[in-house]
């Protein structure tokens, strides 16, 4: 009986070599858990530098940044006076410290007779002399209208009218109309608008850029 209890208990160990089946579970590898933590503690400490080093760098250019301002385009003709003629149907601005007359009868060139300009324009400080020498040409522009009857181009008008005077012409836009501009000393714009002709005489770029048709 004895000698049975001892077999049975010797056949319940495993022989020398074989791996224990029935015993108690192996204890939990240490191993991978310190691995795991150390992964996670390294990006801990990877994220808290990159924290530091956006605060260092937010600070060192927080105090240097340039707040820039894009400018405002005012219109520097909002103050000017404006022009209109409602016959032909055209506009322009120009400076207060300019003075506009109307159809003037002075005797110098070009300013009488069929030829005499709708409006004139002189300085203020011109004024007193165009009305003491009667010289028109003194105007620092003056605007004719002229009917197109013979159906010329823009070119040939100005050959015809203005022999010796259309050097240095060259093509341009005016109000949104197709112009000409030629001569130096005594400088033209001419605009065509329908069967008329526009003659601007001076030269303002300043004022041509305001000029506009109405209708």
């Amino acid at each position: 009986m004895e000698n049975k209890e001892i077999q049975s208990t010797q056949s319940n160990q495993p022989a020398p070599g074989q791996p224990n089946f029935l015993g108690a579970p192996p204890p939990e590898p240490k191993k991978d858990w310190i691995n795991k933590h150390l992964l996670l503690g390294i990006l801990f400490v990877v994220l808290a530098l990159a924290a530091i080093v956006s605060a260092i760098y937010y600070w060192q250019t927080a105090g240097s940044r340039i707040d820039v301002q894009l400018p405002v385009h005012k219109d520097q003709t909002a103050n000017w006076k404006t022009y209109t003629n409602d016959q032909y149907g055209f506009e322009f601005k120009y400076k207060a410290n300019i003075y506009a007359e109307d159809s003037p009868t002075t005797s110098g060139l070009m300013t009488s007779g069929p030829n005499a300009p709708l409006i004139s324009l002189y300085n203020i400080n011109d004024l007193a002399i165009s009305k003491k020498c009667l010289c028109g040409e003194i105007a620092r522009l003056q605007v004719r209208v002229r009917d197109n009857t013979n159906k010329f181009s823009l070119t040939e008008y100005a050959k015809k009218n203005y022999p010796g005077n259309t050097f240095n012409l060259s093509t341009t836009k005016v109000g949104g109309s197709d112009a000409i501009e030629f001569g130096e000393m005594d400088h033209y714009v001419l605009v065509q608008k329908d069967n008329l002709f526009i003659v601007i005489n001076g030269h303002d770029n300043n004022i041509l850029s305001t000029f506009k048709f109405t209708k």
